[in-house]
């Protein structure tokens, strides 16, 4: 059952009272999906007229090359994903996106809201959380780039880990990504990747302490960061 703690998760309705909540899911056109794991949301090719909210699980957006697909970012609980393309109209031609774990999202279309919806009392919150929250995605893929861009690759490990325990608050995270994955949004191989991750373990740096779903404990006490990775985990 949707409860307005659902849309409150998310940084668009993070000002959003239950009544409020309660107002828009009575009010604004939506559905709600569930997919199963590796489950296609958003096939390239095509035009995505609907954002979706992902109200539990994960999401990977995968661009392909040739015959290898690369896991390109990987959304959660309260993030939108498709808004981009719903709002400019363009193709997804470049990326196809599927549920990493069961998935269950949120379908509605922000800009018929934007068109039709100012004269709920709360459309200027809407709005003003949403522009906050769609400026975050230049910040995402400026802290792909910098994990790209550290010299080793243990280096760009640790960057990834710091970002992800950084954005939940906690130095215990959930991955969704396996080894294969892993080396392929960081640029490596996994042999590589896999050892890597074996010395940081050894290091007690890395720490799995659930299978399912896989909880990392992540222990920078424990590491010496180079210069930039030092500075992203102390932002």
């Amino acid at each position: 059952m949707l409860t307005p703690a659902h849309l409150q998760r998310a940084s668009c309705f993070q000002h959003f009272s239950d009544e409020d909540c309660i107002r828009f899911l009575d009010t604004v056109p939506h559905s709600i999906r569930c997919f199963s794991s590796g489950e296609t949301i958003f096939l390239p090719g095509t035009t995505i007229r609907r954002s979706a909210l992902i109200l539990s699980g994960h999401v990977h957006i995968c661009h392909a090359a040739g015959d290898t697909e690369t896991i390109a970012a990987v959304y959660g609980p309260g993030e939108l994903i498709g808004c981009s393309f719903e709002l400019s109209g363009a193709v997804n031609d470049c990326c196809c996106i599927r549920a990493a774990v069961p998935s269950q999202l949120l379908f509605f279309s922000i800009l018929d809201f934007i068109r039709n919806g100012t004269q709920l009392n709360f459309y200027s919150r809407f709005i003003e959380d949403f522009l906050r929250s769609y400026a975050r995605a230049p910040i995402s893929l400026n802290r792909t780039i910098q994990v790209m861009s550290e010299k080793t690759l243990r280096e760009k490990l640790l960057r990834f880990f710091s970002d992800l325990s950084r954005d939940a608050a906690s130095r215990r995270f959930y991955l969704s990504l396996n080894q294969e994955q892993l080396a392929q949004r960081i640029g490596s191989e996994r042999s590589s990747v896999c050892r890597e991750l074996g010395k940081l373990r050894q290091e007690r740096i890395l720490k799995l302490e659930k299978f399912h779903p896989p909880v990392f404990l992540f222990d920078l006490r424990h590491c010496t960061l180079s210069r930039n990775s030092r500075t992203a985990a102390s932002r």
